[in-house]
């Protein structure tokens, strides 16, 4: 698996390659954590998470961030596409 995401990785831009790296060590995690640790704006945050989610398979659902304990939006990687959106489903 680690070989994959550093495959995919390799193709992706900067801010995307950041937000996996983050999701993966530290997921999951919300927007304002991952833009803290990133040190991006959460609207570079925004805009990198859209655009992830259409290549990688990020699941997204509603709970307690592990980073700053707030009830959020909390994004972490799935293994695959169906995976993250069966979270979306529920």
């Amino acid at each position: 698996m680690v070989g994959f995401v550093s495959y995919k990785a390799s193709l992706m831009p900067d801010l995307d390659r950041i937000l996996v790296v983050l999701l993966t060590e530290y997921g999951p995690l919300c927007e304002r954590c991952l833009a803290h640790h990133a040190r991006m704006t959460l609207s570079q945050v925004a805009a990198a998470l859209a655009t992830l989610c259409q290549t990688v398979a990020v699941r997204v659902e509603h709970g307690e961030c592990p980073g700053c304990e707030q009830f959020t939006q909390v994004f972490s990687l799935a293994k695959t596409h169906e995976d993250a959106d069966g979270s979306r489903a529920e």
